[in-house]
């Protein structure tokens, strides 16, 4: 795993997204189709995350639908440690869907959808029950807000719909 404090990603018109320095390690140059988009990590800066399982990775559940998936935990952390982290919006968009009821750790995650462009959406999975209510509406009620600017708290992580105990961030671009 690697850690991270802040980073582009760098995205194919297709709406395939890679981090910047992954694509230059892998391809050796800069593809001439894929460009930058103003896309930030969704935590807080200055924090240290690691990838614990990336973009359709062999073995892994990031295949198929989810090939372009990362799930970040708190690098060198014991994983509870991640539990309750703050997430951020990674892009200004619009609230297109929640889910914020079920209970941690058990089936069923709780997720946002947020749409940051045309056709372009980022998902936020396996957050804290309650948790983007408190952030996004307080008292147990989630606003579908019109607007959300990059940066602005979204929720907690957590592990309800990955396993009791399995806390981490699991964050999608497609």
């Amino acid at each position: 795993p690697t850690s991270r404090t802040a980073e582009d990603l760098l995205f194919h018109k297709s709406g395939m997204a890679f981090p910047a320095e992954w694509v230059e390690a892998v391809c050796g140059i800069r593809h001439p189709q894929v460009e930058r988009l103003p896309l930030r990590l969704p935590f807080a800066s200055g924090q240290a995350w690691e990838v614990g399982q990336a973009y359709d990775a062999r073995g892994g559940t990031h295949n198929g639908y989810a090939a372009f998936c990362w799930d970040f935990i708190l690098a060198g952390q014991p994983i509870a440690r991640t539990r309750g982290q703050p997430v951020a919006a990674a892009a200004p968009g619009r609230l297109v869907f929640v889910e914020d009821d079920a209970p941690d750790g058990e089936p069923g995650p709780n997720y946002l959808l947020l749409q940051t462009a045309g056709e372009e959406f980022l998902t936020y999975m396996h957050l804290e029950h309650g948790s983007i209510a408190d952030a996004l509406g307080g008292r147990g009620q989630v606003t579908l807000l019109p607007e959300v600017r990059a940066g602005q708290p979204l929720g907690r992580t957590g592990d309800t719909g990955a396993g009791k105990g399995n806390y981490h961030l699991h964050f999608a671009v497609s």
